[in-house]
This record gives C-alpha cells, sequence and structure tokens, in this order.
C-alpha cells in the first residue's frame, strides 16, 4: 500500500515539477511519512543506511543547489526518500530517472517537431532553457525500480 501511496504521491511531483518547476512542501512531507513507515516496517533497511542515503542525496543535490541548477524541492524530495530505499535501490531510481529524461530531452530536442520543449512553462521559459526536472526524473526512476524490484530481490 505505501507503494502505490508513494507513486501517486510522486506522480502528482513530477506533474507539478513538469510544469511550474516547484516542488510543493506539503508534497514532500507526505513522502517522508509514507518513507518513514516505509523504513520502519522493513527489517531490511537500518540507520546507517538511512544516513548513507541521506549523505548521497546531499552530496547528489547541494552543488547543483549552490549553483541554482536545483531548487530547495529537489534537495528535500531526495532527503524525504532516502528511508523508503536500500542503497542500491536508491542509487538505481536516481540514476535511471535522469538518464531516461535526459534521452527523452535530448530526443526531443532533435526532432523537428520538438512538442515536450515547446510546451510553455510558468514564466514563459521552456524545457530547454530551465534544465530537467528532478521531481518528474526520479518519478520515473522510481516507477522503473518498482517494476524490476518485482523480479528482483530489492525489496
Amino acid at each position: 500500500m505505501s507503494a502505490l501511496s508513494l507513486w501517486l504521491l510522486l506522480a502528482l511531483v513530477a506533474f507539478i515539477d513538469w510544469r511550474q518547476r516547484r516542488i510543493p512542501n506539503v508534497l514532500t512531507l507526505a513522502i517522508a511519512a509514507i518513507a518513514m513507515v516505509s523504513f520502519w516496517g522493513k527489517p531490511s533497511l537500518n540507520w546507517p543506511q538511512l544516513g548513507l542515503n541521506a549523505s548521497i542525496a546531499l552530496l547528489l543535490t547541494l552543488p547543483g543547489y549552490f549553483r541554482a541548477q536545483l531548487g530547495a524541492g529537489d534537495v528535500k524530495l531526495l532527503l524525504a526518500l532516502a528511508p523508503h530505499w536500500t542503497i542500491l535501490q536508491f542509487l538505481s531510481a536516481f540514476s535511471s530517472g535522469i538518464l531516461l529524461l535526459a534521452c527523452v530531452h535530448t530526443l526531443a530536442r532533435r526532432s523537428s517537431k520538438p512538442a515536450l520543449l515547446s510546451h510553455s512553462l510558468a514564466g514563459g521559459s521552456a524545457l530547454q532553457q530551465r534544465g530537467l526536472p528532478l521531481g518528474s526524473a526520479v518519478f520515473i526512476g522510481y516507477s522503473l525500480t518498482l517494476a524490476l524490484s518485482q523480479y528482483t530481490t530489492w525489496g
């Protein structure tokens, strides 16, 4: 049940982040609550893993935040998700989501009719100028990780 709830919340985050480049705090708080319930319910997760996942989340997002390439919502989102996964799942969800969204972005940019990029976002900027929405990438990566976990021993 928590996986479905988390998936639905991340889908909403992905949609809002794609359109507005903003991740609402209330959604991040709900995601953090579900992730902590998941953490307490999985004996395979422990405090050192949580600490390592939180450290990885900060190492992945803070450099982009300090260079104004990521927002505070992106940092908070990855920190909120840290308790939900093992280290391998955390890295897989993040990296696969970023890579898949970057591929879509690149293909859309090279196509003759880049519908994804011409969509006007908040403030009149296009995706091309604003970069990749991390919330959308995390949703894609989570969906892939969730699907793969059905066929592996990840969780």
